[in-house]
């Protein structure tokens, strides 16, 4: 009985050795076929890693906020742009003429070939991001953009040391006045400021009007007031709108700040600036490109492509920030 049962034991252990080493056989084909592929996919022909995008999420008021960074691979810890978008809360920006792609989402890809890396981020309610939009005020905005300096502040790969603030529109606002208050910490090295909303009472009475302006500002709490077809906010939006004011908060921010209008723009110009940046002592560029409000989305890819390679050698230039040459602005020309 137990002569029988040690044969059937051995049996068995030959049956297992046999399986184990076909599927030690199978895995190791499999790694030899997408090993290479793998490899391909993340790096450069000279063996060096590509940029990439990942997305991220971090806390911010109560929240999970989503964002995408942009990183260039290849550099350790390169300089970081944090991208504030306007409004409607597109972190990719308007759509690009003729492309798949947003504004800041092409930016973003084309600075990652500079070395730069970049975050954008959706608001409340936009994006995949916790809460609902109609609670978005600029002040919340704010809140949202500490944290993601702070998020930035705790990554290895990232050099919060160099980290700038690009704010469109709207977000120029909320740039201006984070730049402003967290002047004392040194956390930001320059603002980029596109299309910039820099007095939002004075430029929602002109874009909204002063009725509806005065209409959510006395509205009962939980109310949302719409102030164009599927975008409304509840009282809190329109409080800060009244509230907020950009020129008197950058005062004590002395890094350099460049302003980039489009000479077709009908909701503010450079002369809008000239109060704001009464209140600026430091470097201070302004770029006029052709474009409207959305800048470069309405001419094209290869618009787009050349002010994200005019802004990011200002960045490498101002802030004395080594980094890999940016195509220059004819390439692919003939």
């Amino acid at each position: 009985m137990y002569s029988s049962g040690k044969t059937a034991v051995a049996a068995a252990s030959q049956r297992l050795n046999v399986i184990g080493q076909l599927l030690v056989s199978v895995l190791a084909m499999l790694l030899t076929a997408t090993g290479p592929a793998k490899a391909d996919s993340q790096s450069e022909a000279d063996g060096s890693p590509r940029p990439y995008d990942k997305t991220v999420r971090f806390a911010a008021d109560g929240l999970t906020l989503v964002g995408t960074l942009a990183h260039p691979g290849a550099i350790k810890q390169p300089p970081v742009v944090i991208i504030l978008h306007g409004m409607r809360g597109e972190r990719d920006g308007p759509k690009i003429a003729g492309s798949d792609q947003g504004l800041f989402e092409r930016i973003a890809e084309q600075w990652s070939h500079c070395g730069i890396a970049s975050l954008r981020f959706s608001t409340r309610g936009k994006g995949g991001s916790d809460g609902n939009h109609q609670d978005m005020s600029l002040e919340g905005r704010i809140r949202e953009t500490r944290s993601a300096i702070r998020w930035v502040s705790r990554q290895p790969d990232l050099d919060s040391s160099a980290t700038v603030i690009l704010g469109y529109s709207q977000g120029a606002a909320i740039a201006a006045t984070v730049a402003g208050r967290l002047a004392a910490t040194n956390d930001i090295g320059a603002l980029l400021l596109w299309s910039p909303n820099l007095n939002p009472l004075a430029r929602y009475e002109k874009t909204i009007g002063m009725e509806k302006l005065t209409t959510g500002l006395n509205a009962p709490e939980g109310k949302v007031v719409m102030i164009a077809p599927g975008l409304g906010f509840k009282q809190a939006f329109f409080r800060d709108v009244w509230s907020l004011n950009p020129a008197g908060e950058i005062s004590p921010f002395r890094g350099p700040i460049h302003l980039v209008y489009g000479v077709g723009d009908q909701r503010t110009g450079p002369d809008d600036a000239e109060p704001f940046l009464h209140f600026h002592d430091g470097l201070q560029d302004m770029t006029t490109i052709d474009g409207n409000h959305h800048l470069t989305a309405s001419a094209g890819i290869d618009a787009t492509d050349e002010l994200a390679w005019q802004q990011a050698d200002w960045l490498f230039n101002t802030l004395e920030i080594e980094g890999p040459d940016c195509p220059p602005a004819d390439a692919g020309d003939d």
